[in-house]
């Protein structure tokens, strides 16, 4: 299918091993309607990875450094230097399937009122995982729907309307998602599988979950605030 839009890719990185994030990257490369720019904001890894990308990936892939602020600025960045009118979001451990931006590229092009399109997660266990690490870390359902920036593709007119991520560490997309629905972005979730989330030992999600609880605490009270009109 030809268009007219034009889709950028941003891949927040710190401190990622190169396997992961050439999986994520290569994921959003081999997109049956690939993106026509991928942007890696590297968010301070000790070791950066804008060497590695340019012997890989060359032109193919546009790197920004920043010092270490969390995935929230590091999108921030991205979007800064993003061109397209459409916008998806990875994360550096998860993989997009190969027809993410097609799928969800056609939903948008059959409402041109619609503003977002999500889709499924499929939940995974790195193959370097143990059994006791799968012990501590159940995943209870395989496919769990994905009110999340990896699982959505945006028009850029609706995430300039929403602003820019907050710096929290570990509520940035209940937060921003939330700012969403307050400025009434209109959205669907496809009932189909569009990417993969990887469970592995530096899941943030998992590991930091001590600093993600009050984080999200504080994200929810902020929105019920702005329901309520409060300051």
């Amino acid at each position: 299918m030809t268009d007219s839009h034009r889709i950028s890719v941003i891949i927040p990185v710190f401190d990622r091993s190169h396997r992961l994030l050439d999986e994520a990257i290569e994921s959003a490369m081999n997109q049956t309607r690939p993106a026509d720019e991928i942007i890696v904001v590297d968010d301070g890894s000790a070791e950066p990875v804008a060497g590695h990308l340019a012997e890989f990936y060359g032109d193919a892939v546009m790197t920004f450094r920043q010092d270490n602020a969390g995935i929230g600025p590091a999108r921030n960045l991205g979007l800064d230097h993003a061109t397209g009118d459409l916008v998806a979001f990875l994360d550096s451990d998860d993989v997009w399937l190969p027809d993410k931006t097609q799928v969800q590229l056609t939903a948008l092009a059959a409402d041109p009122e619609l503003e977002a399109v999500y889709g499924l997660a499929e939940q995974f266990y790195d193959d370097e995982t143990d059994d006791e690490y799968r012990t501590r870390h159940p995943i209870m359902q395989t496919v769990i729907e994905s009110w999340t920036t990896v699982g959505v593709l945006m028009r850029r007119s609706a995430i300039d309307r929403i602003g820019p991520f907050a710096a929290q560490s570990q509520s940035v997309d209940i937060d921003w998602q939330a700012r969403a629905r307050a400025v009434d972005v209109r959205s669907m979730m496809l009932d189909r599988v569009v990417y993969r989330r990887r469970l592995h030992y530096s899941n943030m999600g998992l590991t930091r979950s001590d600093e993600g609880n009050p984080a999200l605490l504080k994200a929810l009270r902020d929105h019920l605030h702005r329901q309520r009109g409060e300051t």
